[in-house]
């Protein structure tokens, strides 16, 4: 389901532009991975497994980048709804690996960046332009007002 027809705020643009960059990318990324771990498997072995694995887990990320910047491009809904939760699980990756590395300046990173794409798709113009919900959580709706105490 595409948005209501308004045109799109140049965030979005800038966001879906920046995603397609960033899945293209990771696709050449992954498939390179993908590669040299096929190499690295066929002479040393479990190495090399392990570096496919990572190969195809890139890949994944990247075609989920590409599909979230395709639906940014069009206005789709759901792009709106999986781009909040894309940017709230990359904050919560990002502390889990502050956790594994206690690399601070990466989590600092992913909390603003990421923090500002939540803060910018749901201002109410952006949410327009994907026909979001006016309120509400991005996957459910309006279907918790019921549950928040209203003043």
């Amino acid at each position: 389901m595409a948005g209501n027809g308004s045109t799109r705020p140049t965030g979005v643009t800038v966001l879906a532009v920046l995603g397609f960059l960033a899945g293209a990318f990771g696709v050449l990324g992954g498939l390179g991975a993908l590669g040299v771990g096929g190499f690295i498997a066929a002479m040393a072995g479990p190495i090399g497994i392990v570096a496919m694995i990572a190969g195809l887990f890139i890949l994944a990320i990247a075609i989920v980048q590409l599909v979230v910047a395709y639906g940014y491009w069009t206005l789709a809904t759901w792009a709106w709804r999986y781009g909040i939760v894309i940017a709230a699980l990359s904050v919560l990756f990002a502390l889990l690996g502050f956790l594994g590395s206690g690399n601070f300046a990466n989590l600092a990173w992913s909390v603003v960046i990421n923090g500002l794409i939540i803060w910018y798709l749901n201002k109410a113009e952006v949410r327009t332009a994907f026909a979001a919900p006016a309120t509400g959580f991005p996957i459910v709706g309006n279907s918790l007002d019921r549950y928040i105490p209203k003043n």
